[in-house]
């Protein structure tokens, strides 16, 4: 699903008309009515809407109406759900910034070509990302900064790190 962006996670519902809460992964998100979202629930179930209005609550939080929902209860069940919007529908970026979602499944490998395994999550924090990074039976959380990731290659899908004694014991 490289093609879409997953902007948000429905916390709720807002009104009784069926306006949802979402977090939102965005402190900008230029989102117009009219533009369609994939959800996706934790079962894998997916669904199309089509937008009707967005609003920004406060920085995490943004309140979204689909045309397609009319009732608090038809919101309800969506709580949970994964929004994706295509990656073409949203502002473009300059050649030094991503999306979070850019890096999920990257392959990862240390300075001295040792494979690491793959970007699993990421976790957002005050001071910076934490890459989660995952070999399929142990993790090893990297912080986002220069000194640890020395190279993210997009056309290669790989992310190069640099490891500092201790990193892969907590």
């Amino acid at each position: 699903m490289k093609d879409l962006i997953n902007i948000a996670t429905i916390s709720g519902t807002h009104h009784l008309k069926g306006a949802l809460k979402a977090n939102s992964f965005f402190e900008e998100l230029d989102i117009l009515p009219g533009n369609k979202v994939i959800a996706e629930g934790k079962n894998g179930v997916k669904k199309l809407f089509t937008i009707k209005a967005a609003d920004r609550l406060n920085e995490k939080k943004i309140v979204l109406e689909f045309e397609e929902i009319k009732s608090k209860t038809e919101a309800q069940a969506l709580n949970g759900f994964k929004l994706y919007i295509r990656r073409d529908l949203l502002s473009d970026r300059s050649d030094d910034e991503f999306y979070l979602s850019d890096i999920i499944d990257m392959d990862v490998v240390t300075v001295d070509g040792e494979n690491l395994g793959k970007v699993a999550d990421v976790f957002t924090t005050a001071a910076h990302d934490i890459y989660v990074v995952s070999d399929g039976e142990n993790e090893i959380m990297i912080p986002a900064v220069e000194e640890f990731i020395k190279n993210l290659d997009f056309d290669k899908n790989l992310m190069t790190v640099e490891l500092i004694e201790g990193l892969r014991d907590l």
